[in-house]
């Protein structure tokens, strides 16, 4: 799933549009067309203006930028017609794309409107409008039915339905002193009221007659909904309490059952209607930057810059809190799970010294942040530590006097950082950035862990008045670990309300396995429901119950944060194949190494391994799968299978892997979306968990890479390497050969031109027998920045009958960094293809004839 925000016409939106077409990726869009409505600061924002009745030429109002002053009115009809023409455009701009699944509207906006419904004040007394969605009125009761929101939905309903609108809602809450903070902003009953209001939206359509129509339902199809527990405790609290914050402590416990109380307050008005659907946005980001952690004293002539924040700053979760948060969102019946950023960004002025720079998942080219220092050096991720402050400075990963803030993390010691030094630079943030990078790191676990119960979990809901009739407790009281957090259980059923599922969590992030004991009297249940068998959808096998009167209890032991779904079966139970996306693997050729990257080569024979598991107790036989590639439309292969059934003496799955050898070439190249599939038997109970899909990336095959075995990559040589450190280049003619010839970056070739209006040469390094075949090897893409000024980029070669060309290929490299797109040699020089080539170099030219320093990252030739 990707999240974006911005104009449907703009290139790089449809580019990625096109991007998640073809990898079957789900977009959740804020179209900066239906956002500039709502957007007080935009120019084209307008809202409902109830001092005028809505035949009133003044029915609707535009303010400036901050609502003090109203610019102009609008009437209804004029009103409405903007709301249409807008929903026309949008809808005819993105029907071409299949990625879309909902538009996402006016983040935050009940919390947007309720502040400045809050804070009125007469310098700024229309404000309160915008986002134009509910009614000025502080109980948030009501969604205007005649306001812009009200408006764009049914509107962008009746022309597109396709795509439902939906508003992502924060938390409306107070606390008074914690730890020095306070916050009033409503109550977790006006939270609830408002997301009351919000499913209960009505339409309330405009004409010229009187009386106006009635008001008509204009309920929306789905709510978002973020929380964001987890947070700093102020450096001066700290200090002035004699107070050292660690992970789960009581403070960060208080925070955590606060924001649960508000959690309720969304999801259960949900579930009453109708079982409304929430899509959960968990935090994934953390305030890491900015004036709003760094404060400067002043020593003598020198400025010192030092920690300090504020309570209730957002802190980065640990992978055992940000896990927690999932899995409490799915106890509570979240049907999505989005993560908040992805992107790490910066709030900050013009001049980049006030405000905030918060850390996403990724950094700000979508890079790990923890990726080789070659690939993000030179891009947009500021390295300074005003902007990423050093992990040993801030939680979750400070180690203060020996005692770890989380004790699941043992931070490295810093290295040296001698100003001057590259390559101690390179190491300091290395090291920096690790920790940063450990968050995204454990993603594909987490979110691993719930696809593999999502075909399960998103069927079921609460059991309506035994939602709460289990009970999880410690399986060793007597040892409870520091700062314990008690876990919780949920009870689900079906819409028969004839099986019992139980979900339970542990809520502890600071041990890494903890013992549970779970109980169920089958007295709190009809008959038949409680059974001496649990099936275990986590981990796919049985788990024998104990019935001492009726009394169901069992052992479990879960991870920091881990959750579980099982759910009370009989002993006979039809077999039921299941296959998620997780029990997915691939092989690279000829080797054992398997891999969930599903990015390989042009030619590469791939074993792609499908893990399925059957989930009854009866065995089955001859049981057909395939793999079908959707992309091309073809089938690449298909097996049988035969399962033994569940043990119901427990702990052993039923899994039997399908094997499909996937034998691409040239043609392959490109996204794959593959198809695992198992065809129903007759009576499966359940063949909406037997297909799963998987997204392979090919790539073409690369001289370097296929021919001499060694890309083009500017790796440097471990052993005698040459005056330019790596052997991926040959020879360098018209370059600085002296002490200008560096390695202040692994992975990175640099040197500098004296004048690069002159003859100057990079050769590549090639085979020692094996020349370039011309007409394979024919697409040139490389990656570098010239620090000083841009320089075309020529490309020259000899081939085996001795003549020697030179083109301009088009590409230039620049002070900014550069990965290029590849192009193709054949379209800019009719010579290239004649015959094979034995020698091929770059050449950097430019008018300028004063020295410029370049640095490439790599270069390929391709297919």
């Amino acid at each position: 799933m990707v999240s974006l925000e911005g104009w449907e016409t703009w290139g790089t939106m449809q580019t990625i549009f096109e991007w998640c077409d073809s990898t079957g990726a789900y977009v959740v869009y804020a179209p900066a067309r239906y956002q500039a409505l709502g957007n007080l600061v935009c120019e084209a924002s307008w809202a409902r203006f109830d001092s005028f009745a809505l035949s009133s030429d003044s029915a609707f109002l535009h303010t400036n930028a901050i609502g003090d002053s109203i610019v102009s009115f609008q009437s209804a009809a004029a009103m409405i017609d903007e709301v249409v023409e807008r929903c026309s455009t949008l809808a005819s701009n993105v029907e071409d794309y299949n990625c879309i699944w909902y538009y996402a509207v006016y983040d935050e906006a009940p919390s947007w409107q309720l502040r400045r419904m809050l804070n009125h004040v007469t310098t700024a007394p229309y404000d309160d409008y915008f986002p134009n969605v509910f009614t000025q009125d502080t109980s948030m009761c009501t969604v205007a039915p005649d306001g812009i929101f009200s408006w764009l939905m049914w509107k962008s309903d009746s022309i597109d339905s396709d795509y439902p609108l939906a508003i992502d809602f924060g938390s409306l809450h107070s606390f008074v002193n914690w730890p020095g903070d306070t916050m009033t902003f409503g109550t977790s009953h006006t939270h609830a009221t408002a997301v009351r209001a919000y499913m209960n939206t009505m339409y309330q359509a405009y004409s010229d007659s009187i009386p106006l129509p009635a008001p008509q339902s204009n309920s929306p199809e789905l709510l978002e909904y973020n929380a964001y527990p987890f947070r700093l405790v102020g450096t001066n609290y700290q200090s002035d309490s004699s107070y050292t914050s660690i992970l789960g402590d009581s403070l960060a416990t208080w925070m955590l059952e606060h924001y649960q109380t508000i959690m309720d307050s969304t999801f259960i008005p949900a579930w009453e209607n109708d079982c409304f659907p929430v899509n959960f946005y968990p935090q994934g980001f953390g305030r890491n930057g900015g004036d709003t952690l760094w404060d400067t004293t002043t020593i003598g002539s020198d400025t010192i810059p030092f920690i300090r924040f504020d309570s209730y700053v957002y802190r980065i979760p640990s992978p055992a809190e940000f896990r927690m948060q999932c899995n409490l969102a799915l106890m509570m019946q979240a049907r999505g799970i989005l993560p908040y950023s992805i992107r790490s960004y910066s709030n900050l002025d013009d001049n980049d010294d006030i405000g905030s720079h918060d850390t996403g998942l990724l950094d700000e080219d979508l890079l790990p942040l923890d990726a080789p220092y070659e690939e993000w050096v030179y891009r947009e991720r500021p390295a300074a530590d005003f902007y990423y402050a050093p992990p040993d400075s801030i939680p979750p990963w400070t180690d203060i006097e020996g005692n770890d803030y989380d004790p699941l993390y043992d931070l490295p010691d810093r290295p040296m950082n001698v100003p001057g030094s590259e390559r101690n630079r390179e190491n300091y943030l290395l090291w920096k950035f690790k920790p940063y990078g450990r968050l995204w790191d454990s993603i594909r676990d987490t979110f691993g862990e719930i696809a593999t119960i999502a075909p399960k979990l998103s069927a079921i809901w609460w059991w309506d008045g035994r939602e709460y009739d289990a009970t999880i407790t410690s399986g060793d009281s007597a040892n409870l670990p520091t700062l314990y957090v008690p876990p919780e259980v949920r009870v689900f059923t079906n819409t028969s309300e004839s099986i019992a599922y139980l979900f339970y969590l542990n809520r502890h992030c600071r041990t890494g396995k903890l013992p549970f004991l779970i109980s169920v009297d089958e007295d709190d249940f009809p008959s038949g429901a409680i059974t001496e068998l649990l099936l275990d959808h986590s981990r796919r096998f049985i788990i024998p119950v104990s019935d001492s009167s009726g009394i169901h209890t069992w052992r479990d032991t879960l991870e920091a944060g881990q959750g579980r779904l099982v759910a009370f079966v009989d002993p006979t139970m039809s077999a039921d194949i299941r296959i998620t996306d997780p029990d997915i693997v691939a092989f690279y050729p000829e080797t054992s190494k398997k891999t969930f990257d599903f990015e390989f080569t042009a030619w590469d024979d791939i074993d792609v391994i499908a893990a399925f598991y059957n989930m009854g107790t009866d065995s089955t036989d001859y049981v057909i799968v395939t793999c079908t590639d959707l992309t091309d439309d073809v089938e690449i292969g298909r097996d049988t299978l035969d399962f033994n059934g569940l043990s119901t003496s427990g702990w052993i799955c039923d899994p039997e892997n399908g094997k499909f050898t996937w034998e691409t070439d040239s043609s392959d190249v490109g996204v794959h979306r593959l198809e695992i599939h198992a065809e129903p038997m007759n009576g499966e109970p359940d063949t909406l968990d037997n297909t799963a899909l998987a997204v392979f990336l090919i790539h073409p095959r690369d001289y370097a890479t296929q021919v001499k075995s060694n890309a083009w990559d500017m790796t440097e040589d471990k052993v005698d390497p040459p005056d330019w450190y790596t052997s991926d280049v040959d020879t360098l003619i018209g370059w600085n050969m002296d002490s200008t010839l560096t390695d202040s970056i692994s992975g990175m070739f640099e040197g500098i031109i004296p004048d690069p209006s002159d003859t100057n040469r990079l050769y590549l390094e090639l085979h020692k027998i094996k020349e370039i075949n011309p007409e394979r090897y024919h697409m040139l893409s490389l990656a570098g920045i010239a620090m000083e000024r841009s320089l075309d980029v020529y490309l020259g070669w000899r081939d085996v009958e001795d003549d020697v060309y030179a083109v301009d290929t088009g590409l230039d490299i620049s002070p900014d960094w550069i990965e290029t797109d590849p192009i193709s040699i054949g379209s800019i020089s009719g010579d290239w293809g004649d015959y094979d080539v034995e020698e091929i170099w770059l050449e950097f030219r430019t008018d300028r004839t004063d020295e410029t320093s370049v640095r490439l990252g790599w270069v390929r030739l391709t297919e």
